[in-house]
């Protein structure tokens, strides 16, 4: 049986983890929004539209899983290029241009999948079960239509702009409350509101 200050260094201790934890996230937070809006401008372009509708074309394997595991292996979405992918929008019919952004796409996708991921990983999974039921819908893959990768990214801009509120809330909150644990910031009406009003907009798009 452990005692009372075991118990409280215990919670002490998986309270910093989870303080470092979000602290992260907000950091990621950074990158993830900037593919977001990568993916956001592309897909309102003639083609980015015919970049994802490619990918429902008769003998063209969804990339997902390619675009992940060829991702994850490069370690580097920035510069690396998917060949299979390349070679699938080519025997589709797909020019330069309709290649190119299906690169881009697959980049920026295969980062926010990544993301979630590391998330999941961690500990900092879905806020409620409606986020978990979006998250199903639109991860499965890029391959059903440009609208499904819209709601996937405008999933991640809410969930994105939850991680950076929390962690600058957590910065303030810090500076006005020193030496209080992460466990009470967790119970403090700052945080409760900012999950009150992540969960009721992941309902929205529930």
């Amino acid at each position: 049986i452990k005692s009372t200050g075991e118990i409280e260094s215990s919670r002490i201790k998986e309270g910093e983890t989870k303080r470092g934890e979000i602290l992260q996230a907000r950091e990621s937070s950074i990158e993830t929004g900037n593919a977001i809006g990568r993916i956001e401008n592309l897909l309102n372009t003639p083609e980015g539209v015919k970049a994802v509708g490619v990918f429902n074309k008769p003998g063209v394997v969804s990339a997902f899983g390619q675009i992940l595991s060829e991702g994850i292996q490069a370690g580097n979405f920035g510069s690396v290029k998917f060949t299979g992918l390349e070679n699938a929008v080519r025997a589709a019919g797909g020019d330069q241009k309709t290649i190119d952004a299906a690169q881009s796409l697959a980049r920026d996708f295969a980062q926010m999948q990544l993301n979630i991921a590391k998330r999941d990983l961690k500990g900092q999974g879905a806020v409620s079960d409606n986020e978990r039921a979006i998250v199903a819908k639109v991860t499965g893959s890029t391959a059903n239509s440009p609208e499904v990768l819209k709601d996937f990214t405008r999933w991640n801009r809410v969930r994105n702009t939850f991680d950076k509120q929390v962690g600058d809330a957590l910065q303030d909150w810090e500076k006005a409350n020193p030496n209080q644990s992460y466990t009470k910031f967790k119970e403090s009406d700052t945080y409760k509101t900012l999950e009150n009003n992540y969960i009721a907009k992941t309902d929205a798009m529930a």
